[in-house]
């Protein structure tokens, strides 16, 4: 075979590799089954203790009438850090055409007195917006007994946004709001830590008016949600004011097409034939080399939660 024929043919090759329209290869941008709100929480429990994503999911289809949302927590639980190479959350996030991901875990010290690297968040987020998703950040709320905590838990998120744009929602700065208007209302669980029902419907109100751009104080009593109608408004109220006053992040971002890039490009899917084709092809010209590089070690995140 002359070098001219063999040429020809590995053009040829190259075109079947990258049709859109090889017979027998699915369409991998088939958006079947996808809501208009698809919803990934990636985090610990503090993102999924009484189903928080499926309330967020409630309020946006109770609120938005005609439009439909779905919402998942990542398996597992863990830090941000932790999830970068756990093998499984990536794969989580490209799995499915999500609108936005909520980010929660990122390490902070319990006393104040240490800085943890926030580098992973950072990665997450850039991650999320290679997916044509919105990054949330989540800053939880304080513990029960530490009155600090709450906003300078915000003000880590605040600061891991200005290094890498991201949505920051208030739910630590909502909860600090319910707790001064309210000191009755409970918000937490037992253990002092996590949310009770209350506390996870007044973060879902806060990622509610984030996400759908309408206002929590509007929503219906939502009598399939074990808490009384005078609760809900209060907590609906809390939310709306709040994010009136912290959203900022979010509208900024949003109105800058420049800071949630189009993600990379979907690979092409690949017809086998031409791929041994063009293989068998580039091997008898000049004598390719095929060498597997060498792999990289890399260091432990060392960083603890004091």
């Amino acid at each position: 075979m002359t070098i001219a024929n063999k040429t020809f043919l590995i053009l040829i090759s190259i075109l079947m590799l990258f049709s859109g329209d090889v017979a027998g290869v699915e369409d991998s941008g088939n958006a079947d089954g996808l809501g208009d709100y698809e919803l990934l929480f990636i985090g610990n429990s503090h993102s999924k203790v009484n189903g928080l994503p499926e309330l967020v999911a409630t309020l946006i289809r109770t609120g938005l009438p005609g439009k439909t949302a779905n919402a998942v927590a990542a398996p597992g639980l863990g830090f941000l850090s932790d999830r970068l190479g756990d093998g499984t959350t990536q794969n989580m996030l490209n799995s499915r055409a999500w609108t936005h991901v909520i980010l929660q875990a990122q390490k902070y010290s319990s006393t104040g007195r240490y800085t943890y690297p926030t580098d992973a968040a950072e990665v997450w987020i850039r991650l999320v917006k290679q997916q044509n998703a919105l990054p949330v950040l989540f800053p939880e709320w304080r513990r029960k007994w530490n009155t600090e905590e709450g906003a300078r838990i915000h003000n880590l998120h605040l600061g891991i946004s200005s290094r890498e744009s991201a949505c920051v929602a208030p739910i630590g700065l909502a909860w600090e709001e319910s707790i001064a208007r309210y000191p009755a209302l409970d918000l937490h669980a037992s253990d002092r830590n996590h949310s009770n029902l209350k506390g996870a419907l007044l973060t879902a109100y806060v990622f509610y008016e984030l996400f759908s751009g309408q206002l929590a104080a509007d929503l219906p009593y939502i009598s399939a949600i074990d808490v009384s109608a005078d609760i809900q408004q209060k907590l609906k109220e809390v939310a709306s004011f709040v994010v009136a006053a912290n959203s900022e992040t979010c509208t900024e971002l949003l109105a800058s097409n420049g800071d949630i890039p189009p993600g990379d490009p979907a690979i092409p899917a690949l017809h086998p034939w031409s791929l041994a084709l063009l293989f068998l092809l580039l091997m008898g010209i000049g004598g390719v080399s095929l060498k597997k590089p060498r792999g990289q070690s890399k260091r432990p995140d060392q960083a603890y939660l004091l």
